[in-house]
């Protein structure tokens, strides 16, 4: 579950390195942490745009050399890992054992969720364009309390009567305090998993209508206009929980 963290840069002591240095972890540096070990994987620029572009005084950082020298530190002493991608000569950062009990150690009040021991190739390009979408609606104030399917998994009584197998890719919060789920569909899947996860939906939040920490609405971004409608004829009778919207514009801008 993502840390809700001091804004001052507390300086707090982390184990030795094995080359015996120190290094002091920022409230910042454990934010990273966190943020890796719940969405999978980041990138540089990923984790620049969330937590080094925009400085204290509101203006915009002009270059990236101090996030990468300190996502360089943090990946040396362990506490984060780099994995280059199949078919991209670029670096990803996931959380590493280290760097989870580190969190706990420091943070004991909150559970970190778990990180990944690599990245699943099969659900990557997926995976990637939800952190972009989770990057763009958090800075357009779009969403916040960000909940990803990493600590869905983690967490199942975060959604109640929803089988593992059709838990969303994430939960937010509105502007307005509303709870939603959100879905990201870039490919065509079978009929029936279409329908059994709509009703999965249904049951769940018909079973926790009158709890206030469940979700109350499914927004479903697909990119492909046969999904959509696929969709539709599902929700018919349930419109009032689901919204189904149509972008394949977000392929073109992440080159999927």
């Amino acid at each position: 579950m993502q840390l809700e963290l001091n804004i001052e840069e507390k300086q707090l002591s982390a184990k030795k390195s094995k080359h015996n240095e120190v290094i002091l972890l920022t409230s910042r540096d454990y934010e990273i942490i966190s943020f890796v070990c719940e969405m999978k994987f980041a990138s540089i620029e990923d984790i620049y745009e969330k937590f080094f572009k925009t400085l204290r005084d509101g203006s915009e950082s002009k270059s990236m050399w101090w996030a990468r020298e300190r996502i360089t530190e943090i990946y040396k002493r362990g506490y984060i890992n780099r994995i280059y991608s199949f078919n991209e000569r670029k670096a990803y950062y996931l959380g590493t054992k280290k760097g989870y009990y580190e969190l706990i150690k420091s943070y004991p009040t909150v559970i970190p969720t778990r990180p990944v021991e690599s990245i699943n190739f099969n659900t990557f390009e997926h995976d990637k364009l939800l952190l972009s979408l989770r990057l763009k609606m958090e800075k357009q104030n779009e969403c916040s309390k960000w909940i990803s399917d990493r600590t869905l998994s983690q967490f199942p009584e975060l959604c109640p009567s929803i089988d593992k197998s059709y838990l969303p890719d994430a939960i937010y919060t509105t502007p307005t305090g509303e709870k939603v789920a959100f879905e990201l569909e870039i490919s065509r899947k079978a009929k029936k998993r279409y329908h059994e996860k709509i009703q999965s939906y249904v049951k769940c939040l018909r079973l926790n209508k009158d709890s206030l920490s469940i979700f109350k609405k499914v927004i479903f971004i697909v990119t492909q206009e046969s999904v959509r409608d696929l969709l539709d004829n599902e929700i018919k009778l349930y419109k009032q929980y689901f919204d189904v919207r149509f972008d394949n514009s977000i392929l073109s801008n992440q080159g999927v």
